[in-house]
């Protein structure tokens, strides 16, 4: 009897289900984006030496641009609790079969510590009394279901996650576990790798800026960096490649769902001068900006119908946001950017 065809799912169908469930952003720890920076992870395995003798080795697996964003999309796909073959892991993060396989099976190799675990009983995670250490990612073979026939799949978690503190609820007095030294990440920032509107490498580099910036700062400015140290925070030896990167996130606009008459395109980067700046110029020091990732903001607090103020605290009441606009003050700084800087593309597309 011949074997029948698996019937595998689009990029699309697949982006369609996060869109029809309501999935619009995952929680991604300050640790991971600390790793990326770090570049590789380090792990012993026991071999046997000359002397016939086991003993401890050091093997390390990188963790660069592509894993980084292979390990955000696969967040999303265990959020969704999606049974997939690696075939529709590749076409949803519209990347290749072979890389996918190689670069899983890293990410399956590197372990993280965190302070907590789910309960199986009560189905509530708890704190723990030391750190465990988790996989990035680990699968396991499942039963699913597929043209009315049952199907070997894979069913893909994510074990590593954010670490938990208690934080006393002031209306019932009473301690919850709340995530913290997080970043979040929404589908419509991941749609800026799945469409090709940015590469692994600036897409990498975006997440970087989301994850220092502090979304509770009323003054929305972040941290100020200077393009040679971030790039010697991500390795990049380079810091005009940097810069080159810095530029495109700056000038691009991206058109969503979210997008208005009055809105119809959003800037995905507001930067703003430091009180030094002009100073640093004129000594001839390298000057640094601040970086707001103004569509991630924006989007959450759209996705959460919060206040600004409170973007990204999870587990409070939600509350309409108060404007649809922008802030018309926070205006992007061309002059320092546009130095030597060839053309982008302006403006982008998304299916949703």
């Amino acid at each position: 009897m011949p074997k029948t065809k698996r019937n595998l799912r689009t990029g699309k169908e697949i982006r369609e289900l996060f869109e029809n469930q309501g999935i619009k952003y995952v929680m991604i720890s300050n640790k991971i984006i600390e790793l990326y920076k770090k570049g590789f992870y380090e792990y012993e395995v026991e071999e046997i030496n000359d002397e016939g003798e086991i003993v401890n080795v050091l093997n390390r697996v990188k963790f660069d641009s592509r894993n980084l964003t292979l390990y955000v999309g696969m967040k999303f796909l265990d959020k969704m609790e999606f049974f997939c073959y690696i075939d529709e892991i590749a076409n949803f993060l519209n990347m290749s079969v072979k890389r996918i396989k190689d670069r899983i099976q890293e990410l399956q190799l590197i372990k993280l510590p965190m302070n907590n675990q789910l309960n199986k009983e009560t189905m509530q995670n708890e704190l723990l009394e030391s750190l465990r250490m988790a996989q990035l990612v680990r699968q396991r073979g499942e039963r699913g279901f597929e043209r009315n026939r049952k199907v070997k799949t894979i069913r893909w978690f994510t074990p590593f996650d954010c670490d938990l503190k208690k934080v006393r609820n002031k209306e019932t007095q009473k301690d919850e576990l709340k995530a913290e030294k997080f970043f979040m990440v929404t589908i419509y920032d991941l749609d800026l790798f799945i469409n090709g509107i940015l590469d692994e490498h600036e897409f990498a580099l975006y997440l970087y800026l989301i994850q220092c910036f502090d979304s509770n700062d009323k003054d929305k400015k972040g941290i100020a960096q200077t393009t040679s140290k971030i790039s010697e925070n991500l390795n990049v030896i380079n810091p005009s490649v940097t810069q080159r990167r810095l530029d495109k996130l700056v000038n691009l606009r991206v058109k969503d769902k979210y997008c208005t008459d009055e809105n119809k395109d959003f800037p995905l980067i507001h930067t703003r001068k430091p009180e030094n700046y002009n100073h640093k110029l004129t000594t001839r020091q390298e000057p640094s900006l601040y970086y707001y990732p103004i569509y991630n903001d924006l989007t959450l607090q759209k996705i959460q119908e919060v206040k600004p103020d409170s973007a990204r605290t999870i587990h409070e009441n939600k509350t309409d946001s108060d404007s649809d606009e922008l802030d018309t003050e926070l205006l992007v700084d061309t002059e320092f950017h546009n130095m030597d800087t060839k053309v982008y593309k302006t403006d982008a597309d998304f299916l949703f």
